[in-house]
């Protein structure tokens, strides 16, 4: 099963499935024990925090919960989380380190469709917002900067809150900049690197326990929690 990612129907309506005319390349499939991680260190520290910041990505799931992606504080997986998206009832949730409240959409995502979905930390208004299919669904306050703790990962399948994702993840994109104010026309096909994009998952590749990192920026994933480990791979679809 792969992702469509092709050309949208030009109507965005509330909740919408991200319904695609074209589709190409894969995804990534999970089953709900599975994760994948890279090492952003470099990136998440205190020194150098992430403060502006835009996550998303295109899922298709009947799971009432799941985490789509976050930033741990060791890998694969630690006990400390930040900047999570995730699914929760059903909802596309959003949490920043240590606001203690998510930002949680008024639509459902968990209804088998594909959708695009995506988080805004916009720390000049201090706000939290998040998206379905181009759609403001949610915003509450709340959008410190990132603290910077053990070795960042930066995971996808799994976060706190949200658990292991069950369904389809492709075309996750990260960057240290608000991209989103309000509604916006989803994106049409595969997702581009800017001057923004901290890394950028095509997740194209049809074999392998890596997947690039199309930014340039040098941050690959691996599939599973180790290289040696094929058995917690998600599957490519």
């Amino acid at each position: 099963m792969r992702i469509d990612r092709g050309l949208l129907v030009a109507a965005v309506v509330l909740g919408a499935p991200a319904v695609a005319l074209a589709q190409s390349g894969n995804a990534l499939s999970f089953n709900g024990g599975q994760l994948a991680y890279a090492d952003v260190s470099p990136l998440f520290t205190a020194g150098s925090p992430v403060n502006a910041y835009t996550i998303e990505a295109f899922i298709n799931t009947t799971s009432a919960n799941g985490g789509i992606t976050g930033v741990s504080n060791t890998a694969p997986a630690g006990s400390e989380y930040d900047r999570a998206l995730y699914v929760s009832g059903g909802y596309l949730a959003f949490y920043i380190y240590p606001s203690n409240t998510a930002v949680v959409s008024s639509v459902r995502v968990d209804d088998g469709l594909t959708h695009h979905v995506a988080a805004v930390a916009d720390p000049v208004n201090d706000e939290k917002r998040v998206y379905v299919d181009g759609v403001l669904v949610g915003t509450n306050s709340g959008a410190s900067s990132y603290n910077g703790y053990g070795t960042p990962t930066f995971l996808i399948g799994n976060s706190v809150p949200g658990g292991y994702f069950t369904g389809v993840i492709d075309e996750v994109r990260a960057s240290n900049a608000v991209l989103y104010s309000g509604s916006f026309a989803p994106p049409s096909g595969a997702l581009t690197s800017s001057a923004s994009t901290l890394f950028l998952y095509h997740l194209d590749e049809a074999s392998g326990q890596t997947s690039a990192d199309a930014s340039g920026n040098g941050y690959p994933l691996t599939l599973g929690t180790s290289q040696s480990d094929a058995n917690a791979d998600p599957a490519r679809v």
